[in-house]
């Protein structure tokens, strides 16, 4: 099994068309952008751009598991942010959150 992960700019999904015959899956990094890394916007962007210019069975989506300050740009894991500390409200804030002590991450919703 041969497997690769890329950046999605529309200029490496042209490039890797090119080889997709080599390939058996095409991992579309959907997140690290500026700000809200990873919102669903992008990912649905992502998404669609990729069946588009890349055989659609061999593509799949990257999610973050990890969440990234909104100012700084440090991560914390998924797990460090679901600590109880960061949520003062109680551990249903978390339910509806996509962010927690400045870091922005994707919340279940």
């Amino acid at each position: 099994v041969v497997t690769l992960a890329y950046y999605p700019d529309r200029k490496q999904e042209r490039m890797l068309g090119l080889m997709s015959e080599h390939v058996d899956a095409m991992h579309a990094m959907a997140y690290d952008q500026s700000g809200r890394h990873s919102t669903y916007a992008f990912a649905e962007k992502v998404a669609a751009q990729a069946v588009e210019l890349l055989p659609p069975s061999k593509v799949t989506l990257g999610l973050p598991f990890y969440g990234r300050h909104l100012q700084t740009g440090d991560w914390k894991s998924y797990e460090d942010l679901m600590k109880p500390e960061d949520f003062p409200d109680g551990p249903s804030a978390s339910l509806e959150a996509d962010e927690a002590g400045g870091y922005y991450y994707n919340g279940p919703w």
